[in-house]
């Protein structure tokens, strides 16, 4: 399926806005992911 080639892409996404700008960015990105990838 098409979540299985965007999670993966999405991980590394989170990964790098990480690196970038801190922990909080992270979190919100990986709340809006996971929201998303439960819907």
């Amino acid at each position: 399926m098409l979540l299985k080639l965007i999670f993966p892409l999405g991980k590394m996404l989170v990964s790098v806005v990480t690196q970038q700008r801190g922990t909080k960015a992270h979190m919100l990105i990986s709340a809006n992911l996971y929201a998303g990838t439960v819907r």
